[in-house]
């Protein structure tokens, strides 16, 4: 089914009791739909709202589930839990008993934080001369101060990223924040490749969801335009303007474009063997996914501190994702040697493995969610 008839389906459905259980208390979860309706893995979100449903089944909730654009009306006195994001978290506010917790599921960076974060970006790229009317990735509320105050009345936010910059841009709320990162896209288990280092060693991933200035695309290019000893691989959703705007610069010979691929595909895989770079410039991420896809693959990251990945040993993190950062970080890439960048890939599958793999999602959120319910922690 298309993907946009399957979400006009499932926007305003509301299922009951996914788990059909019968326990004493009920939560609803307003996050996605799809992954209890279909088994189609498009997005590492069918991974997450599974773990979600499995940790809230093991504290003895009933679950209803709804989608987190979800319009219709819905009694809200039933729950003791109510836990998800959008604006259909937001309607909740003042809804529900008064001893029902509410946990906010932050998935990126505050809205308001970001959205101020890709307006300087498109502010910059018309002032280079390369601005054009495209994609944005703004989160635009239809009522801003209901979200804020939901937002900042919740029990608890769960967030998506896993450092202090996006934990910072929540700093403003009256309540407790947990990092629990998110999850890699790759659905089974991938072995250490063999790696030809010679052939990957000055070639770079760019994974691209909708959104090439929000994500950085355009500071990638100019940067990589200027090092004439790197080629670029871009896979994803490049829109029409962005093509237009930067047409001379991806007519390069050192600059491969691909629509999308499946990311457990062979033809992916066969990309993914070229290259042994990951990067993202992205102005905000809660934990940017496509970067864990490639780390899992054993892809060196270089990344910013807005993308919300801990890269430790492994790679390469930025202060700030700026055209002089990346051209530093490029030049210091320069300077490693084989037995430096085969340590790094090693290391980005193990940390992928330890860190964000579906399990440790599990053990942090689990870990969060008894914080929330009962007042202490438990895991680490």
């Amino acid at each position: 089914m298309d993907k946009n008839i399957l979400k006009r389906v499932t926007k305003n459905i509301l299922i009951r009791n996914v788990n059909r259980t019968n326990f004493k208390k009920q939560c609803l979860l307003i996050y996605v739909t799809r992954p209890f309706i279909s088994n189609n893995i498009t997005h590492p979100n069918y991974f997450k709202s599974k773990i979600i449903n499995k940790c809230l089944f093991e504290e003895e909730y009933n679950v209803d589930v709804i989608y987190f654009e979800y319009t219709r009306k819905l009694n809200l006195k039933k729950y003791d839990l109510i836990i998800g994001m959008g604006e259909g978290y937001s309607k909740t506010y003042k809804r529900c008993r008064e001893e029902c917790k509410r946990i906010y599921l932050a998935t990126g960076t505050c809205f308001v934080y970001s959205n101020y974060l890709e307006t300087m970006r498109w502010v910059e790229l018309f002032k280079r001369g390369k601005g054009y009317y495209g994609v944005n990735r703004f989160d635009i509320e239809s009522d801003l101060i209901l979200n804020i105050q939901s937002l900042y009345n919740s029990s608890a936010v769960i967030l998506g990223g896993d450092n202090d910059w996006v934990r910072e841009s929540y700093s403003w709320l009256n309540c407790k924040c947990y990092n629990v990162g998110s999850v890699s896209m790759i659905n089974e288990t991938i072995p250490v490749r063999n790696v030809d280092i010679q052939r990957c060693k000055r070639t770079i991933l760019f994974l691209c969801g909708n959104g090439c200035i929000h994500k950085g695309l355009d500071l990638v290019i100019e940067v990589l335009s200027k090092k004439n000893e790197f080629t670029l691989y871009i896979i994803g959703n490049i829109d029409s303007g962005f093509k237009d705007s930067y047409s001379e610069e991806l007519k390069s010979d050192r600059v491969k474009l691909f629509d999308y691929l499946d990311v457990n595909d062979d033809e992916f895989r066969n990309v993914v063997n070229k290259c042994g770079y990951i990067i993202s410039m992205s102005c905000s991420e809660g934990t940017c996914t496509s970067v864990l896809t490639g780390m899992n693959l054993g892809l060196i990251p270089i990344v910013s501190k807005a993308d919300g990945i801990r890269v430790g040993d492994c790679g390469f993190c930025m202060s700030k994702a700026t055209e002089p950062e990346l051209s530093r970080v490029l030049d210091e890439i320069c300077m490693c040697d084989d037995k430096e960048l085969l340590y790094m890939m090693h290391r980005a599958q193990e940390i992928v493995k330890f860190e964000y793999s579906k399990e440790a999602y599990y053990r942090k959120f689990k870990a969060a969610l008894k914080d929330v319910i009962y007042g202490y922690e438990i895991g680490s």
